[in-house]
């Protein structure tokens, strides 16, 4: 189904590619892509759009398409327009999402920025946002506070070895034994989708080096992550999860227990209840 969806993209804007012309298919690709939430391509169709001229509306849809992509300098370029081209009755959250996107760049002076700016226009509404973005101005200030005052006797240091790469690693667990993680270092060779979808799995490092955990089964199209022990490591926690789409991920918890021989017994998902 997706590889007809983007099969029939393709031969959509492929004319209008070649002959120069027709905006509004890039908008209706874009629309297409938002909609299955491949927030990638949409980005990528709406940024084509505003190459033909740029506009208010599709610029802010741009910037939605960015930030759920993650795209935090991309989104920034156009909520900028947008506050600065539109009346702030009709895109108020432009300011709002300029605030958030700043503030996951680290940058924290100019989110608090934005985030006032949207308080001081909006607070006469009962929007949920207000409130947030009042809450985000409190956390900016502490991270701030934080980075210009950083604690003298605490160092930090970067695990070498292959450990971190330019994918997420995440759910560090260090044991007696072993170090666990989890790496999104994985892609599918056949996955049709662009970029190219990354899956997890849990990592083991011990003096062999690091090695996937094998004990634990998946599918080629689930992430497995998160490893957790009990007290005494005779049960063993993870979770695995698959894409629902484009952007979503489903998880669910699985346990196992060590059997007396030091092998691990069948996974089992933990009861809803």
């Amino acid at each position: 189904m997706r590889k007809s969806i983007h099969i029939l993209i393709g031969l959509f804007v492929m004319p209008v590619l070649l002959s120069g012309q027709s905006r509004e298919a890039f908008i209706k690709a874009a629309e297409d892509a938002f909609e299955t939430k491949d927030y990638f391509s949409a980005m990528s169709y709406y940024a084509e759009a505003l190459e033909f001229e740029k506009d208010v509306s599709t610029s802010w849809k741009a910037g939605e398409a960015a930030r759920l992509f993650d795209a935090y300098t991309v989104a920034i370029g156009h909520y900028s327009y947008v506050v600065e081209e539109s009346d702030s009755l009709k895109y108020p959250l432009a300011t709002f999402y300029l605030g958030q996107m700043y503030q996951r760049q680290g940058k924290y002076d100019e989110a608090i920025d934005h985030y006032q700016l949207y308080i001081s226009e909006n607070d006469d509404s009962d929007s949920t946002k207000v409130g947030i973005a009042r809450k985000e101005v409190e956390a900016c200030s502490w991270a701030k506070n934080e980075v210009d005052n950083p604690k003298r006797n605490i160092t930090t240091e970067k695990l070498e070895g292959n450990v971190n790469t330019p994918y997420s690693e995440f759910g560090g667990l260090n044991t007696e034994s072993a170090f666990y993680f989890s790496s999104l270092r994985f892609v599918q060779p056949n996955d049709d989708h662009n970029p190219p979808r990354t899956f997890s799995k849990n990592l083991i490092k011990d003096f062999n080096g690091i090695n996937i955990d094998t004990t634990i089964e998946a599918a080629d199209t689930q992430h497995i992550a998160h490893t957790a022990f009990n007290g005494d490591e005779t049960r063993m926690y993870f979770t695995l999860c698959e894409y629902l789409n484009d952007k979503d991920i489903r998880c669910d918890i699985y346990m196992r227990d060590r059997n007396r021989n030091g092998t691990w017994g069948e996974a089992k998902k933990l009861p809803e209840h």
